[in-house]
């Protein structure tokens, strides 16, 4: 899915939050620790990437920082581009940083609850992640070995950590729903299968952040989900087919259909080609078809692909717009090979289904 805030890896990330107020001066200061390299620090407006204040460190490699922050929003305090923290501002705050060099991504913040949840959670959600990364490292040994009881059983340690771990996310967004800070946390959830819980979020920080671009930018893609989740009925789609004709998504009404959105030129998408085959065939007779939408841009690559994979059973449509294509916004696609199966009144029954998980998918519709 596409990631819909800030995209700064969380152990990379330093949270500060503070409570709005009506003025627009805020003061930063602080001390860098074992800092031998660096001789100011700066404040950097992330939407407009622009500096709105600067330091020069003393002897003491002390700083102080006096800028207008006119809104809450998301702020660097770096050194340089490689070396910053992520600082969440309203107007009007005072808070005071001591920043260790050799841990530079553990600084000590006062003047903020909120950081202090930051950095619980954010140690939490390490704790399960380093565990699980551990977890994986041996279990990629053990896959190749002949001990299936030790394999097996690293498997279920890993999914009962990602449990928890769901579990402490969902418990942490749910608590902090209307809080900036739940926008480093949200996306390491699922937003199909919580999908609720996103709208939640979404509904609380415009709530109380009505004008910050992030918020809204999430929001936006909360909202399109919303027009593509199970139960809701597929986007009207209507381009042109092989022969030009504009084809309808919604001339496959009365059938199952496999909306595939796929291009000559994904290697991933060429390599499903035998199973979309394999399933049209098996199914095909009990009320199920295809209907793939292409992201190529030149007419003849999408012609000869669906004749070397011999996909032309069913129906093909493409724009030819390649990533601009009109069926990427309309169905918020981040990526190819990428599925959506509705039933037959055009309500969406499941997303991005491919190999062994659409083979089951249909096994059960048409078991019944």
């Amino acid at each position: 899915m596409l990631k819909f805030f800030i995209k700064i890896a969380l152990p990379l990330v330093i949270l500060v939050f503070f409570t709005n107020q009506v003025s627009a001066v805020n003061q930063i200061k602080g001390k860098l620790l074992n800092n031998t390299a660096f001789t100011k620090i700066e404040l950097v407006d992330m939407i407009a990437n622009k500096v709105i204040g600067t330091s020069e460190l003393n002897k003491k490699n002390e700083f102080n920082i006096k800028a207008n922050v006119l809104e809450s929003d998301f702020y660097k305090l770096q050194l340089d581009e490689s070396n910053y923290l992520i600082l969440i501002l309203d107007p009007n705050q005072n808070i005071t940083i001591e920043i260790n060099i050799d841990k530079f991504f553990e600084p000590k913040i006062t003047g903020s609850e909120q950081t202090e949840l930051f950095y619980a959670s954010l140690r939490t959600l390490n704790f399960y992640e380093s565990k699980q990364d551990s977890l994986d490292a041996v279990y990629s040994e053990s896959y190749y070995s002949e001990d299936e009881a030790t394999t097996q059983k690293l498997l279920e340690e890993y999914t009962a950590l990602e449990e928890k771990k769901i579990d402490f996310l969902k418990n942490l967004i749910q608590n902090n729903a209307g809080k900036l800070t739940v926008m480093f946390f949200v996306d390491k959830l699922d937003m199909d299968e919580n999908y609720t819980l996103f709208k939640k979020v979404s509904e609380d920080l415009r709530k109380n952040y009505p004008t910050n671009q992030y918020v809204t930018e999430f929001a936006n893609q909360v909202s399109l989900a919303g027009k593509l989740a199970v139960g809701a009925v597929a986007p009207e789609i209507a381009f042109p087919d092989t022969s030009g004709n504009i084809l309808l998504l919604s001339s496959t009404r009365g059938k199952y259909v496999l909306i595939d959105f796929w291009a000559a030129w994904c290697r991933p998408c060429r390599m499903e080609s035998p199973n979309m085959v394999r399933m049209y065939n098996t199914y095909k007779d009990k009320g199920f078809t295809l209907f793939s939408v292409s992201l190529d841009k030149e007419k003849e690559d999408w012609l000869q692909a669906i004749q070397a994979d011999q996909l032309g059973a069913w129906p093909h449509v493409s724009d030819l717009k390649y990533w601009e294509s009109d069926a990427v916004a309309l169905y918020g696609i981040q990526g190819i090979p990428f599925t959506v199966l509705i039933d037959p009144n055009g309500v969406i029954i499941a997303k991005n289904l491919r190999g062994e998980k659409l083979e089951a998918k249909l096994a059960e519709i048409f078991a019944k």
